[in-house]
């Protein structure tokens, strides 16, 4: 009995010294947690995040190595983590600020907006990267001769031409050298089309001196969470030049159908982002560049297509223009039943425009001359008007332009 005893007695002062262990080794776990992230915060505010700023990352992983000999070289280790953690919150920073739109990643300076991430001219595209990864930009005549394109000498014509070109990642990353972005995973170019030479409008009719080179890319980064995403960028206009240009040209505009295009191509891309990130996730084979291939080129063929289709009506457009022959039957009803809080003073045109129904608006100039009609998107009006690029027009104003718009017989 007293040796049964003595084994059970044993036994429960061994469960007591385990699960003093196990709490002490929780208080250490958690300290240590708290210390990693404590050291965590002072390398970020190291390398430029403000001290009341949050890290613009949830987290980072961190490959560790523990010495379990009593006597082992601590201080080494402790240099060696601090170093790993400082490597994975560089990237992981460099992750969330790679991606700027309107501009290329430049792997030279380390950043999205020095002065290498952006065109010096509007009529030059971006080709590719140096060796020593500064961003490398050529105008787009250039580019379309260099390629031998045959209809270059159509894009100063009469009526010129709309050239789009294809390039995909080996083409602009020829030459970079791994240690200055080659391969990088936080910025990864997954090709482009690059259209030109077109006016600021979209619009062929409108007489511009000015002349753009539009460059759209597909890129991948890292984003919260080392999280993989698919992203649409734009170089030559911004995307909101792209919606004003749409609202102004209306609804048959080739900056509207270049609009839908890209609504159309962003919901594509976000599918396959998706799947991408299942792919990671699984660890299943993904060749990306060969599934961005074929978005790429019907991308080019869409764009080409509204551009060759807007040459063919341009004739047609001109005459119906100049002929004054616009169908403003729905805008002359809109403005007879519009309340004067509906009438709103474009500040950028100098122009009117009236609230209809259905998210119809419609434009005037000063004289009372109606320009054209639109279509405005969710959202639009609440932008334009916080934005003040639209202001309410005087209630006097809005009843005495209603007055003598609605005054003028209609055909």
């Amino acid at each position: 009995m007293n040796e049964g005893h003595g084994r059970r007695g044993a036994s429960k002062r061994r469960l007591r010294h385990a699960k003093a262990h196990r709490g002490v080794s929780k208080e250490i776990s958690r300290e240590i947690s708290e210390r990693l992230s404590r050291l965590a915060g002072l390398l970020a505010e190291a390398r430029g995040v403000g001290p009341t700023e949050s890290v613009p990352i949830d987290s980072v992983e961190l490959n560790l190595k523990v010495s379990l000999k009593r006597k082992g070289d601590h201080a080494t280790a402790g240099t060696e983590i601090m170093e790993a953690l400082d490597h994975a919150i560089h990237e992981g920073l460099r992750s969330a600020g790679a991606f700027q739109v309107g501009s290329v990643y430049c792997f030279l300076c380390d950043r999205p907006d020095c002065e290498h991430a952006t065109p010096a001219e509007r009529t030059a595209t971006f080709i590719g990267y140096a060796p020593h990864g500064k961003p490398e930009w050529r105008s787009f005549i250039n580019v379309c001769i260099e390629r031998k394109e045959e209809r270059v000498d159509q894009l100063y014509g009469l009526k010129p031409d709309v050239i789009a070109i294809v390039q995909e990642p080996d083409e602009l990353e020829e030459g970079l050298l791994p240690d200055f972005g080659k391969g990088d995973q936080a910025y990864r170019l997954l090709g482009q089309v690059v259209v030109g030479l077109l006016p600021p409008s979209l619009d062929r009719r409108v007489r511009s001196e000015t002349r753009i080179a539009l460059t759209l890319q597909l890129i991948e980064t890292r984003g919260r969470g080392g999280a993989r995403r698919i992203r649409l960028n734009m170089l030559g206009m911004g995307f909101d030049d792209l919606a004003e240009a749409a609202a102004n040209g209306g609804p048959r505009s080739p900056a509207e159908a270049l609009r839908r295009t890209l609504m159309a191509l962003r919901e594509r891309v976000d599918i396959l982002g998706r799947r991408r990130a299942r792919a990671v996730r699984s660890k299943a084979p993904m060749e990306l560049e060969t599934e961005v291939r074929p978005v790429l080129r019907k991308l080019r063929t869409d764009i080409e297509r509204i551009f060759r289709s807007s040459k063919r009506r341009t004739t047609h457009a001109e005459r119906r223009h100049k002929s004054g022959d616009r169908p403003t039957g729905d805008a002359m009803n809109d403005v007879a039943h519009a309340s004067v809080d509906q009438f709103f003073h474009d500040t950028r045109r100098n122009t009117v425009v009236v609230l209809g129904g259905k998210g119809r608006a419609h434009v005037f100039s000063a004289a009372g001359k109606h320009v054209t009609s639109l279509r405005l998107d969710p959202g639009e009006l609440r932008r334009k008007t916080e934005r003040q690029r639209w202001t309410p027009l005087e209630p006097s104003a809005a009843s005495e332009l209603r007055a003598r718009l609605t005054a003028v017989p209609r055909a």
